[in-house]
């Protein structure tokens, strides 16, 4: 008799595929052969598996229960992990999945995935690019830099330089650890549209500490929850607008002021034949101050030959060209376009160049700088001729430390 399809072999398509099978045997418990009892005795949880799935995932539980010094017991203690973490790194291991992993997890689920070797979810790349978000970056910064996690951090700090713009905006940043706002400032890239962002977002911080302090968000107080953090703001990448607008009414940077100073530095020098002249100055201060004229005058039998005129300040690596304004007088004066605030504790390189054409003689340098209630710390002059890149050309050019006048 010949088979009719009533007589043919039912055919079964598959109910799932092998990571949702193995993801149905932990969730029901079949076949399992070893009890995990997790955590510590207050918080402990128990886990069925099954001793083959784990030990091809981990040479740890490998050795744990096929070893030459196997378990002999099929109830484990693992006292020292995260149970709630745990369940999530079980979870990888049948199914080579994470799901969606809240952030106080994180870490936990680290240590567990290192203490047994678990290819991928040892490497701290592997989870934070899955959980890494806006929201919780700072979080995650501040338990990386508590638990030392330096690859965490490092991966952080990338993730929020890229989007520093959007973070810098949110009310979680104001939660950050003062260590992660000290590294978060001192990062060189900080993918912001101005750099007033960052000094807006560092007073909200700031302001929220005073409050969780019980002190009023007085400047004095601000600044001494800032510290460093402060020194790190580019306050030379902002507008004069953003300085008098919104600096300045801070009272971050303000000081007693008591009129204008003028900060005279002379020097004489004798030249030979004509020559160009530039002027390099390095300079520190005591306290912030901003960097508004450059300004020559000449006691010289010879006079002088206007040239043209750049102004660039050197702050470490960073360089910024100042520019300078017209002038009825364009040989005795640099008037900046851009004001830079110079910070303390910073050594900077004010180059002008190139400057005048001069014969022979003494002249007087004069630097203005607007108020400060101390001195400035540091001023030496060098000169060089022909942009030669000697100081003591025809060995008449020489280093001046220079004396600061009222």
């Amino acid at each position: 008799m010949s088979k009719t399809q009533s007589d043919s072999p039912l055919q079964v398509e598959p109910i799932s595929t092998l990571p949702e099978f193995l993801q149905q045997l932990i969730r029901t418990g079949k076949y399992t052969d070893v009890e995990l009892i997790v955590g510590p005795d207050d918080v402990k949880k128990s886990f069925n598996a099954h001793k083959m799935v784990l030990a091809a995932r981990s040479d740890v539980f490998d050795a744990m229960f096929y070893g030459p010094l196997k378990e002999t017991s099929d109830v484990i203690h693992l006292p020292d992990c995260d149970p709630d973490a745990f369940k999530y790194v079980l979870n990888f291991v049948y199914t080579d999945a994470m799901g969606s992993l809240p952030t106080h997890l994180i870490l936990p689920v680290l240590y567990i995935a290192r203490k047994y070797l678990l290819p991928k979810l040892q490497q701290p790349e592997y989870i934070l690019e899955r959980a890494l978000n806006k929201i919780n970056v700072c979080n995650i910064l501040n338990q990386g830099l508590a638990s030392d996690e330096k690859e965490v951090v490092r991966y952080c700090l990338f993730y929020f330089c890229m989007h520093a713009g959007d973070i810098l905006k949110l009310d979680e940043f104001t939660l950050s650890s003062k260590a992660a706002i000290d590294l978060i400032v001192k990062q060189s890239i900080l993918n912001v549209e101005k750099e007033v962002e960052v000094f807006e977002a560092l007073c909200r911080w700031a302001n929220l500490q005073c409050e969780m302090g019980g002190v009023p968000n007085t400047p004095d107080n601000v600044r001494q929850y800032l510290g460093d953090a402060l020194y790190h703001v580019r306050f030379t990448k902002m507008t004069q607008e953003e300085l008098v607008k919104i600096v300045r009414p801070s009272g971050l940077l303000a000081t007693e002021t008591r009129g204008r100073k003028l900060y005279k530095v002379t020097f004489s020098y004798v030249g030979g034949s004509s020559n160009d002249y530039y002027f390099y100055f390095k300079l520190k201060v005591k306290s912030f101050m901003v960097l508004s004229n450059v300004q020559f005058s000449y006691d010289s039998f010879y006079g002088s030959i206007p040239m043209g005129r750049t102004a660039i300040l050197y702050e470490g690596n960073r360089e910024m060209t100042l520019g300078v304004s017209a002038s009825k007088d364009i040989c005795h004066g640099y008037d900046l376009i851009r004001s830079p605030i110079l910070r303390p504790g910073v050594t900077y390189y004010l180059c002008l160049f190139p400057t005048f054409t001069h014969k022979a003689g003494t002249s007087k340098l004069v630097w203005e700088a607007p108020p400060a209630d101390e001195r400035v710390e540091e001023l030496q002059v060098y000169v060089d001729v022909n942009n030669s890149g000697t100081y003591d050309s025809f060995g008449c050019l020489r280093l001046f430390c220079c004396d600061i006048e009222d």
